[in-house]
């Protein structure tokens, strides 16, 4: 069975992070604003999607890697965020270096409906 990934925000980092995922056989569903890179990872075997929320929907496994607190909240906790098409026993990691608080809101918010939030920051 193959593990269901997403992966939100496409940048230089999550590009590249992301970049290694459908290579390697994960059932990989992106998003992002910017539709390039995006096309680029479809080329490359991951599936686009149209917003957050069919990411969401798709992972088992969700990684964020955004530019700062207000991106992360508005990824899982927006219109059409990710966390409500997320299942159960999902799991979400935030790449995004942000607040302690933001990272306790939203993992609040992922707790409420079963899933599990890891605060996994990198840097350049």
């Amino acid at each position: 069975m193959t593990t269901r990934v997403g992966y939100i925000g496409l940048g230089d980092m999550g590009k590249a992070m992301a970049s290694n995922l459908a290579p390697k056989g994960f059932d990989t569903r992106v998003y992002d604003l910017n539709p390039e890179p995006v096309k680029e990872l479809v080329a490359a075997g991951a599936v686009g999607a149209a917003s957050c929320r069919e990411v969401g929907e798709h992972a088992e496994l969700l990684s964020i890697c955004v530019p700062a607190d207000a991106h992360v909240e508005a990824v899982l906790l927006g219109e059409n965020g990710a966390l409500a098409g997320m299942a159960k026993g999902s799991i979400v990691a935030v790449h995004s270096t942000v607040q302690p608080d933001t990272i306790e809101k939203v993992a609040a918010a992922a707790r409420e409906r079963g899933v599990h939030l890891i605060d996994a920051c990198v840097t350049g």
